[in-house]
This record gives structure tokens, C-alpha cells and sequence, in this order.
């Protein structure tokens, strides 16, 4: 299930009925898509609808995503289990690009303020910056990170920029499951600091102003780290080590705990003015805490017993409420191709451009509900693709046999209906003769 609602209130603003969600981003005041953890689909959601309006199988399943927006269109990036990344033109549904980016599965994806990095974090203990312009502009040529980012023994769990990051340079903030937290500088690829936690990691944020680092815990513990005392501590070290003309500048620090969670907090995000932390764990349990303080202020039960939550956003409070009365976001998207082609003229239209900003927040988050019919609405969307591939240079034969695969388990199951419905017929009809005799 994904809910919206308001962090000062615990006020539900609106439910959206999903199934085993991976990822969720956000398409500003259109709408968002969600990678499905259970199936090899990405299911598109307006905010005023709350069934998906639009389904895209792909190749595998999607374990991250992210997306660009800019004057020229809208770009959505996704990272699967196989360690293998892909880039969609969200306006045409072409699949412009496939590469292998990770030797194990992508577990975090991030984009530059200025959208012309990509950050990819993956199990393979690697953080990974490609440069956007060069994956969408020649296809021919090998694809090859711009800088890679090392020092994690076990898998990367999550990873942050900082809100000023672009290709001129910026911070580089990860969490991985060998109890650190590495703040890189994005530029040189070196390691500005080093922060060792209690356990294993699962989660990074920061807040807007960039003065508190927070670290979610397998144990169900939130580090806090304040990044201005590091900085000067640091500063400190480094200055007495070139006095001493000594290498080692390093510095020991001790997080704040947030004590709350009887879980591993999975999933963390802080509002936009960065008074409220909001931390998620693997029971689906919410917390919201004050920053200042530290103190916890409420909980939020409506995830509660349903599975992990597997993301949280922060979005502008007014602008969700005028969505409701706006075009869907299915107006501007067709379904995503499965394999890479060309777009039509036809198909190639416009995108828009999707941005949020604002003063109050909602909170976005993913857990698990059922869905009836995604067999036939998976039919439905491969049907489509495959009408529309007709002149396109793709590999059809594999489009096909699953084509013909869907439709023929939608007769199966269409036929078994009328039987059902046969037999209910028959049913009443006996009742409705009993009772007049």
C-alpha cells in the first residue's frame, strides 16, 4: 500500500492500492512510478487516482529508480537485480539504453541537482557516477562510469547527495552493512570522512541545510552525526598533523542514538525545512522525530503488520492537493518497451516538466497490498506494445511468444469465469424454485 499523509498531524491525505513496491519516484504534480518487487513490472499512479493507471513489463525486475527533469523531457533510470541498468524516454516508452553497471544487484539510485549525473550504489560495495549526456547521446559507444567511488567491504545500502551536487562537485554520503558511512567528495573521489556505527546500516539522509547526517541501523537505532563538529574536529586533526608532519589526520566520533525502532529502519527522509526526521523500519512502522531534540513526537500505524517500508518522500502539501483536479499523469506517458527501439515521429512528444517545491510536506510510502487482474492488465499492456512495435526494429519473435503466452492464460482464465458464472446461474435458479414450491 502507498499513503499520503501529513507528518504534523498524522492526517491520511489519500491511499494508493499497490503490490510489493522496491521503489517509488516521484513525477512532480502528474504523478509517480513504482518498481514491483515480487513481478518484472513498473506500474505508473496519478495523484488522483488510486489504482495504477498504466502497467510496462520489462526485462527483470527493478530494485531502484530514478528520474531527470528537465526542458527536454523526462528520463527515468532504473537499476535491476542483476546489477544491470537501464534508461527509458518515459514521453515514446522507447528503452534508449541497457548496460551492466554492477556485479551484483543495484541497490540506490541517485541524480545531480543539475541532472547530468547519474549515482549508482550497488551490492558489490561500489558507488558508480555515469555522465547523462553520454548515455543518451551516442548508443553505439561502450558505456563506462565517469568516477567510481571505492572503500565499502560489504554491500552499499543507500546512498545521498547533497542538495548542491552537480558536475561541478559536491558530497557524496553512502551507508553500507559494514557499519560505515563514507562522505565523499564527488569531484576527487576521496574519502572526506569515515563514520563507524554500532551496525549494520540500512539507510542515509541529510538534512536540506546539510548540518545533520542521520543513519538508519539494523539494530533499530538512528544515528545522528552533526556534520559541523566533524568538520571542525577534522580541520583540527588535520592542522596538528601537518605540525607534527604526520600522514594521519584522522578523527574519532561518536553518534547521537535515536532510540524507537525494534527494527531495522529501512527507509529515512526529513521535511524540507529539516525540523522532522521520518524514519521507517521493516515491520512498517513510522516514526516522526524532532531534530533539534531528538525526541520522538508521534508514530504512524497505518503501515503497520503490512511488510518493510521500502521508501518515504517529502512533497509540497499544496501542490498534492491541486493535483486532484489535473490531467493524469497516463496523459504524457505510454507504456515502457521491453526492448530497445527507435521512437516514431508520432511518438515523440513533448514531455513535461515536473518540479516540487514548498513549505508544508506529506509523506509518500510504499508497502504491500494485493491487486486483482494484473494478469490481464499485464496482457493488455504487452498487446499494446506489440501493436505498437509493429515498425520497429526490435526482437519480435521473443515479444510474440509472450504475447501469445498472456493472451492465452487471459482465454483460460476468462473461460474458467464463465464457467463460475454458469454454474452461479444454475445455482440461483434451483433456490429460486425450491422457495416457490
Amino acid at each position: 500500500m502507498i499513503s499520503v499523509w501529513n507528518p504534523s498531524t498524522l492526517s491520511v491525505l489519500a491511499t494508493y492500492k499497490d503490490s510489493a513496491s522496491s521503489s517509488l519516484v516521484t513525477c512532480g504534480d502528474r504523478g509517480f512510478l513504482t518498481s514491483q518487487s515480487d513481478r518484472t513490472q513498473i506500474k505508473t499512479f496519478s495523484w488522483n487516482k488510486q489504482s495504477s493507471t498504466l502497467k510496462s513489463v520489462v526485462s527483470e525486475r527493478m530494485t531502484a529508480m530514478a528520474t531527470t527533469s528537465c526542458d527536454g523531457g523526462l528520463n527515468l533510470f532504473a537499476g535491476s537485480t542483476s546489477g544491470k541498468m537501464y534508461v527509458w524516454d518515459t514521453s515514446s516508452g522507447v528503452l534508449i539504453r541497457a548496460w551492466d553497471a554492477h556485479f551484483k544487484a543495484v541497490t540506490s539510485l541517485k541524480i545531480s541537482s543539475d541532472n547530468s549525473m547519474l549515482y549508482s550504489a550497488g551490492e558489490d560495495g561500489i558507488v558508480h557516477c555515469w555522465n547523462i549526456l553520454k548515455l543518451l547521446g551516442d548508443l553505439e559507444s561502450a558505456v563506462s562510469p565517469a568516477r567510481t567511488y571505492r572503500g565499502h567491504t560489504l554491500p552499499v545500502t543507500d546512498i545521498h547527495l547533497s542538495s548542491s551536487c552537480s558536475s561541478g562537485g559536491s558530497r557524496l554520503f553512502t551507508s553500507s552493512l559494514d557499519q560505515t558511512s563514507r562522505i565523499y567528495d564527488t569531484r576527487s573521489e576521496k574519502v572526506i570522512f569515515v563514520v563507524s556505527c554500532s551496525s549494520m546500516l540500512k539507510s542515509v539522509t541529510v538534512d536540506p541545510s546539510e548540518h545533520r547526517l542521520y543513519l538508519g541501523g539494523s539494530n533499530g537505532q538512528i544515528f545522528q552525526v552533526d556534520l559541523h563538529v566533524v568538520a571542525a574536529a577534522q580541520t583540527a586533526a588535520t592542522i596538528a598533523a601537518t605540525a607534527a608532519k604526520r600522514g594521519d589526520s584522522d578523527v574519532a566520533y561518536t553518534p547521537i542514538v535515536l532510540k524507537g525502532h525494534k527494527n531495522s529502519v529501512c527507509s529515512l527522509s526529513t521535511t524540507m525545512n529539516g525540523d522532522r526526521l521520518i524514519s521507517g523500519d521493516e515491520s512498517g512502522s513510522i516514526l516522526v522525530w524532532d531534530t533539534r531534540s531528538q525526541q520522538q513526537l508521534r508514530s504512524y500505524d497505518g503501515h503497520k503488520g503490512m511488510g518493510r517500508i521500502t521508501c518515504i518522500h517529502t512533497i509540497s502539501k499544496s501542490k498534492f492537493q491541486r493535483t486532484q483536479s489535473k490531467k493524469t499523469l497516463n496523459d504524457t506517458m505510454v507504456p515502457l518497451r521491453k526492448f530497445q527501439g527507435v521512437a516514431t515521429e508520432l511518438q515523440r512528444a513533448p514531455s513535461v516538466v515536473f518540479h516540487f517545491r514548498g513549505d508544508e510536506h506529506v509523506t509518500t510510502t510504499t508497502n504491500k497490498t494485493s491487486n486483482y487482474e494484473d494478469l490481464k492488465m499485464e496482457a493488455a499492456v504487452v498487446s499494446e506494445n506489440h501493436n505498437e512495435n509493429h515498425s520497429i526494429s526490435v526482437s519480435e519473435n521473443d515479444n510474440d511468444r509472450e504475447v501469445e503466452m498472456l493472451k492465452r492464460k487471459l482465454e483460460e482464465t476468462e473461460e474458467e469465469l464463465k464457467r463460475w458464472k454458469s454454474a452461479s446461474g444454475k445455482l440461483i435458479a434451483a433456490t429460486t424454485k425450491r422457495k416457490r414450491r
